[in-house]
């Protein structure tokens, strides 16, 4: 696997660990706690902001390159973009759920728990998507030239710079989640 397969892999990685977080703090609040609202909204905004801008242009990428070698049919690609969509409009939706909730709008509690859990099994059934459609044919398919070609023109995308400044927000959240997390931990008998 080359540099950009290798970085895209370590972004689903992260994604999972903060759709893990995000799932603690929804089924605390689910369960009529109060969950670590700041840690929810900073993941929902990850969500919201940072794979349209920074990991699905890659991934797009990937997939066009995969396309013109006629390793996948243009079917994936579609299939690619749709989900990516999906996810999009999810991940907003949530965002508006969580601003009327925040906001003191009289908004059923079941209401913002489905919105959370669907766009959480939406998003983890797209990575493993990726996982099996994208990622492993481009690891089968793609030679040296073709990865430091794709190495090359992410180096160059101006989202990199977002990237690294998402990297460390999501490292943030990681870290609070953890916390939260070592806290519960203390507090149980």
């Amino acid at each position: 696997m080359d540099a950009p397969l290798k970085l895209l892999s370590e972004e689903h990685r992260n994604m999972a660990l903060l759709l893990d977080a995000l799932d603690q703090q929804i089924d605390v609040f689910a369960a009529c706690g109060t969950p670590d609202y700041e840690l929810i909204l900073g993941a929902v905004d990850y969500f919201v902001h940072c794979p349209d801008r920074c990991i699905h242009p890659r991934e797009g990428e990937i997939a066009a390159w995969l396309l013109a070698a006629r390793r996948v049919e243009a079917a994936v690609t579609d299939e690619l973009s749709n989900e990516h969509r999906a996810l999009s409009e999810s991940a907003r939706r949530l965002r508006h759920l969580l601003d009327e909730l925040l906001g003191d709008t009289d908004i059923a509690r079941d209401t913002v728990v489905d919105a959370a859990r669907s766009f959480i099994d939406l998003e983890r059934k797209h990575l493993r998507w990726e996982e099996d459609n994208l990622f492993a044919p481009a690891a089968r398919a793609l030679g040296a030239a073709e990865w430091r070609e794709l190495e090359k023109r992410f180096g160059q995308a101006p989202e990199v710079a977002i990237a690294a400044s998402f990297r460390a927000f999501r490292e943030r959240l990681l870290a609070w989640s953890a916390e939260d997390a070592q806290a519960a931990a203390s507090a149980s008998p």
